[in-house]
């Protein structure tokens, strides 16, 4: 299936990067829709979208494809408040699914998810980056009701944008495995960093500190959804860290050396199964 238009909504971090990861896709033509006109000039003065002086619901008319780049709500409500080309391809890059695909009411669209497992601790148009997808993972979460030339559509797209592997999942897999992988890990870096010890610890830290903190610096609104979007994966991954956490700590305690020597190669053992 050829593309002809293609529309960017929100041109932040992901959705500038989309934006430049896909040019000369097809020799398709691309259109931005963003709230900041200064972005959209940018965008513009850049060549990467058309100067066509059209209104969002003109250019979602129009698009064989659109990404959605904005937070999950957001993204919802967008979808819900627009007119889409008839059986238009319409995809999203939020990190929870399952709300997602409960939240649309459009039914004039083939919706399918997306995650690209990329991004920066900066965003904005300004840090966007071509290169943002190169090797990463493409996360899809198709449904039997999507045609499958948009799903092999989206599969050449990410492959085009540089990524490693496409994913084909499940939005209820999504979720579960991202509460583990993305949304636990951002929750033990805040929570390490909820210590006074943090504001002694520049003369103290080598590389553990820092590397463990990195996502802490987080946009909280943004993240706040997420959580509380995938609320019941989250919360199961979080008592499932907090046993293995008191498993540690018991071993600790009692002094126990034998089992906390087999319980950290263990650990270290299925990391490296990890990195093979």
């Amino acid at each position: 299936m050829k593309c002809n238009k293609i529309a960017v909504v929100g041109l932040g971090l992901i959705g500038g990067s989309v934006l430049k990861a896909l040019q000369g896709f097809e020799d398709a033509v691309f259109y931005g829709i963003d709230q900041n006109e200064e972005v959209l000039s940018e965008a513009k003065s850049q060549g990467l979208i058309c100067d066509a002086g059209l209104h969002p619901d003109e250019i979602t008319r129009i698009a064989d494809v659109t990404f959605i780049c904005l937070p999950p709500d957001a993204t919802v409500t967008f979808i819900n408040e627009h007119t889409f080309k008839k059986n238009a391809l319409v995809t999203d890059v939020s990190g929870v699914k399952q709300a997602i695909y409960a939240g649309i009411c459009n039914t004039e669209i083939d919706f399918i998810g997306g995650h690209p497992m990329a991004g920066k601790e900066v965003n904005g148009f300004g840090a966007s980056d071509a290169d943002l997808f190169r090797n990463a993972s493409y996360l899809l979460t198709p449904t039997e009701k999507n045609l499958p030339e948009h799903v092999a559509l989206l599969k050449k797209m990410a492959d085009y944008m540089g990524c490693r592997e496409i994913v084909l999942t499940t939005p209820q897999e999504h979720d579960m495995m991202i509460a583990y992988t993305s949304q636990l890990m951002h929750i033990v870096a805040v929570v390490l960093c909820d210590s006074e010890r943090l504001d002694a610890s520049k003369h103290f830290s080598a590389g553990s500190l820092r590397d463990c903190t990195r996502v802490a610096k987080l946009d909280s609104r943004l993240w706040s959804r997420l959580f509380l979007l995938n609320q019941e994966e989250l919360v199961r991954c979080i008592d499932e860290f907090s046993h293995s956490l008191q498993k540690m700590r018991d071993l600790i305690q009692s002094d126990n050396e034998a089992e906390l020597k087999a319980f950290l190669e263990a650990c270290s053992d299925r990391k490296n199964r990890f990195l093979a």
